[in-house]
């Protein structure tokens, strides 16, 4: 019998889009907690980093980074925050993102209504984060007692 190698049952990459808030809400040490964040997923089976596009924004959208590593990213902002443009430039990329993620304090303004048809997580670095739109899938990211991240999902 010939050597012959049978398809397989492969799924699609998903694409990932990220927008980071790089405000001045956001202290050297919640940015810290924020690359991190990114670097589990980037780190994650079954997400390739040419599928993920992250986005630093504060009141301004910086242009979409691929990058193997959050210590790759050029952090851009540290003036007021506006997550609107980030969030718009996400879902405006092409292939369309299979899941939005916003990685933030939660200080900033939010669109009143999804976008787009994409799926949303906002990633919220910190204690006693800000209430969030409903559309959102609000994930809390904070520390415990002995340093390491603790998240709650809502």
């Amino acid at each position: 019998m010939p050597k012959v190698v049978l398809p397989s049952l492969r799924s699609r990459t998903p694409e990932v889009s990220i927008v980071l808030d790089t405000s001045a809400s956001m202290s050297e040490e919640l940015l810290g907690e924020a690359l991190s964040e990114i670097d589990g997923l980037l780190s994650t089976g079954g997400i390739r980093f040419e599928s993920v596009r992250v986005f630093t924004c504060d009141s301004e959208v910086g242009s979409a980074q691929r990058v193997r590593s959050a210590s790759e990213l050029r952090l851009v902002g540290g003036g007021g925050t506006d997550l609107n443009q980030g969030i718009l430039a996400a879902v405006r990329t092409r292939p369309s993102p299979d899941l939005v993620l916003v990685v933030t304090d939660g200080w900033t303004s939010w669109p009143q209504s999804q976008p787009d048809r994409n799926r949303f997580v906002a990633v919220l670095i910190g204690e006693d984060p800000p209430s969030t739109p409903d559309w959102l899938q609000r994930v809390v990211v904070s520390e415990n007692l002995d340093g390491r991240a603790k998240r709650k999902s809502k």
